[in-house]
């Protein structure tokens, strides 16, 4: 069994309303679906916004559900210029970048002692192939062609790269050149995926992860995030996930 988490609603809402559900399991303030999603057996789950919030939904799910992988969808700002709206950035590794202690390399985390956490290469492979086949295949007969021309998707692009994470919504010019300067192949930045990447680290399970491009992670990020993610993120987020699991 797979695990598939999303952080917010608009980014589950789909997968939620496919989900033929066989056992919903409610975990302190998480609502664990299991069943079948797109022929798979998988456990699907919203974790919310935050770093904490994605390392203690990794941790139940590791915990309660027993997954063999996991695999983290939504929605990031882009660092990197070659990045735009609608790019799909499939992550190599992932770093937090507000985690600044006064010792030791930028971002490194005690006790594990790493700064940059790998996903699984495998696992991350079959879903860069879903997110290339939903561009290639299917994006233009689910997103309205008004959407399409609104945003400039036709010339959407995958990405392997680093996902920063921090417990910001970076909109700053500011913030983004710092994470820009100090990351590694840095492409995109968001909430969640590095700690989960920690947690599915320290419990030993593969783990993938896709962020689709919403924002320029700057001033005008507010604006561009929401009318993106109203109209275009979930369903693109739906599809590669539904493409990794009828093909795998």
């Amino acid at each position: 069994m797979i695990g598939i988490i999303c952080a917010t609603d608009d980014e589950i809402r789909i997968l939620k309303n496919d989900i033929e559900a066989t056992e919903t399991v409610n975990v302190g303030t998480r609502t664990f679906f299991v069943g079948n999603l797109y022929g798979k057996d998988v456990c699907l789950v919203q974790s919310n916004i935050g770093k904490v919030a994605a390392g203690v939904t990794v941790a139940l799910m590791a915990m309660r559900f027993k997954v063999e992988g996991i695999v983290f969808t939504g929605t990031a700002g882009s660092v990197c210029s070659d990045c735009g709206l609608g790019d799909i950035v499939i992550a190599d590794k992932l770093v937090q970048h507000d985690f600044d202690i006064p010792w030791g390399p930028m971002f490194r985390i005690p006790i594990v002692e790493k700064s940059y956490f790998d996903t699984d290469k495998a696992l991350s492979e079959r879903l860069m192939k879903a997110a290339r086949d939903y561009i290639e295949n299917d994006m233009k007969k689910e997103i309205p062609e008004s959407v399409m021309k609104e945003f400039s998707l036709s010339g959407m692009k995958t990405h392997t790269g680093t996902v920063a994470s921090g417990d910001v919504f970076v909109r700053t010019t500011e913030k983004k050149n710092f994470i820009r300067e100090n990351v590694e192949n840095v492409k995109c930045t968001e909430m969640e995926g590095a700690a989960a990447a920690q947690a599915a680290f320290e419990m030993g399970i593969p783990m993938a992860v896709a962020r689709i491009i919403s924002d320029k992670a700057d001033e005008d990020g507010e604006f561009s995030y929401d009318r993106f993610v109203e109209t275009a993120s979930s369903l693109i987020s739906a599809g590669i996930v539904r493409n990794l699991l009828k093909n795998t």
